[in-house]
């Protein structure tokens, strides 16, 4: 392999590049959505367990039951004896995770690709979506497939990198988007799923209270 990129001219090697760079990203791509995928299936098969099962009472929260999750974490708590519901809603109620916002020159993705990356995760959604209905349709399938090669074949054409430099205005667009694009819908979904899963864990009445704040912000 080392002998065949040493081969290789600089136009090549600029193309053999971008195509790894772009199959790596699209790879991760369906492998976050498939891993979204499962934990949502989880999370259908436990509600429906708890609706038709006692035992499975603790499992109506909004997050799963794996070890990595709060909806894990906390049953297993309380189960072992290692902290009462009082000391585990004073915890998640009082704890606080700082993310820190700031410009970095390795974040280079310009918005056009985050948009065609965002329009893919939707269309795999919205396969997902026809499963749940029933058997896709042969040209629901193909209909979904050609607009999926459409959106690969813009990132091929699609630049990586702005060519510019960036003006002041620009930069600070650029540091909003991940408010913009992820932060503004994923925060507060999050902050949901945690408070209804620390009433159906804990009590009803250890909700998350209005005050808190797990997660601040800085730059």
């Amino acid at each position: 392999m080392a002998n065949l990129a040493s081969s290789l001219t600089n136009h090549e090697l600029l193309v053999v590049s971008r195509a790894f760079a772009h199959f790596c990203s699209i790879a991760n791509a369906a492998e976050f959505h498939h891993r979204s995928r499962r934990n949502e299936l989880n999370l259908r098969k436990l509600s429906l367990g708890a609706s038709t099962n006692a035992k499975y009472k603790n499992t109506l929260g909004a997050l799963g039951n794996q070890s990595d999750s709060c909806g894990g974490v906390l049953p297993k708590l309380l189960n072992e004896g290692l902290a009462t519901p009082a000391q585990l809603h004073h915890a998640l109620s009082t704890q606080q995770v700082e993310l820190v916002l700031t410009a970095h020159p390795t974040e280079v993705n310009r918005r056009t690709l985050i948009d065609k990356h965002r329009r893919i995760q939707n269309l795999l959604t919205e396969a997902d979506t026809l499963r749940y209905l029933g058997t896709p349709t042969p040209y629901e399938k193909q209909c979904i497939d050609d607009r999926l090669i459409r959106e690969i074949g813009l990132i091929w054409q699609s630049d990586e990198v702005s060519r510019r430099k960036p003006t002041v205005q620009s930069e600070a667009q650029r540091g909003t988007l991940v408010v913009e694009t992820v932060l503004w819908e994923a925060l507060p979904n999050f902050l949901r799923k945690l408070d209804a899963t620390m009433r159906s864990t804990l009590g009803t009445e250890y909700g998350l209270p209005l005050t808190a704040q797990p997660i601040k912000f800085s730059r």
